[in-house]
């Protein structure tokens, strides 16, 4: 009897852990031309997300569509967690496409949408976070709230964490990052250059192929 108690017990249990996990939302589906990792677990083309999965690319890119409407690539060789409203990024670089409903963080640093037409790319690099707006503009804040600089369409800027920022628009007695608005924007493109057409191409393939 005291058996059959301990079993009924631990079926009870897991199946609550079961239908917990089940009932569990998803915001979105990650997919990439390659191998990437879901929480630790290697995954090969497409992938659920949840609230608070975490994401890590090696050699391919990986694209994120959320069902927020905001669609985020990753880089190669880079770390992030998603969320239902903001992205943390821990290593490598992303851009974020239709962010009207997603922020990004980055050591400390939170990237904010300042219009509906905002399209943002984040890169950790070398100790400073570079931030470049390709559409509309983003609002930079640091960890205590503060807002610290406007990026228009077109412009970028770099902030290392505990120092400043660097930008045409860099204001007096912070201490900045070497290297121009343009420069940084170039650099922070680079990153990209060729990801979004092979990330385009996956998932024409696995739509096809339906």
């Amino acid at each position: 009897m005291k058996f059959h108690c301990i079993n009924t017990v631990g079926l009870a249990v897991a199946m609550s852990a079961v239908s917990a996990f089940a009932t569990t939302p998803t915001i979105g589906v990650a997919s990439a031309f390659g191998r990437f990792t879901v929480n630790s677990a290697q995954v090969s083309g497409n992938a659920n997300l949840f609230d608070g999965s975490r994401i890590r690319t090696d050699k391919a890119a990986s694209q994120l569509f959320l069902q927020n409407g905001a669609s985020v690539l990753l880089a190669t060789n880079t770390a992030a967690t998603v969320y239902n409203d903001r992205l943390v990024l821990s290593e490598g670089a992303a851009r974020i496409d239709n962010m009207s409903s997603l922020s990004v963080e980055a050591d400390g640093y939170r990237v904010v949408p300042d219009d509906a037409t905002s399209q943002a790319a984040v890169r950790m690099n070398a100790g400073t976070v570079e931030v470049a707006s390709m559409s509309g503009a983003v609002k930079v804040f640091n960890k205590d709230g503060a807002m610290l600089t406007h990026i228009g369409a077109g412009t970028a800027s770099a902030f290392k964490p505990g120092g400043g920022q660097s930008s045409s628009s860099t204001s007096g007695g912070m201490s900045g990052v070497s290297g121009s608005s343009w420069a940084i924007f170039a650099a922070v493109m680079a990153s990209f250059a060729g990801l979004g057409l092979a990330s385009a191409a996956y998932v024409n393939s696995t739509s096809s192929s339906r």
